[in-house]
């Protein structure tokens, strides 16, 4: 008996990728976004969003202070003294971010050794 198997790329939209890449988005953003995505119209913390990573210090801050200044994300500090984040981008943005949500974990996963990959030939983290 001889077994056969292939390696299928999962299909992900051309222009979902390019809305990525435009973003010049890193590996955490995309984390973020996918985050985000599935949780519309929620504001979360600093705090809430390392959690959910699994990640805080510099590389998530960085990466939250990208997507404020992209228009992606915005922030709103409250009379406590407490920023939150969440999704402020136009209509065509919020449709890729929302697109973000109902990939699959093979699509996912594609998209993020993508972005790996685009980090390391470019020097981003």
């Amino acid at each position: 008996m001889m077994v056969t198997m292939y390696n299928v790329k999962p299909m992900v939209s051309d222009d979902l990728q390019s809305f990525l890449e435009d973003t010049g988005c890193s590996r955490m953003q995309f984390e973020i976004l996918r985050f985000a995505a599935k949780h519309p119209k929620a504001k979360f913390s600093y705090y809430v969003i390392a959690r959910a990573m699994g990640s805080a210090g510099s590389d998530l801050g960085n990466a939250l202070i990208g997507l404020i200044e992209k228009d992606i994300l915005l922030s709103r500090v409250d009379d406590n003294g407490l920023t939150t984040y969440y999704l402020g981008a136009d209509n065509e943005t919020c449709g890729h971010i929302y697109r973000l949500a109902d990939l699959d974990w093979s699509e996912a996963a594609s998209l993020k050794k993508q972005l790996t990959e685009d980090e390391a030939h470019s020097g981003r983290c």
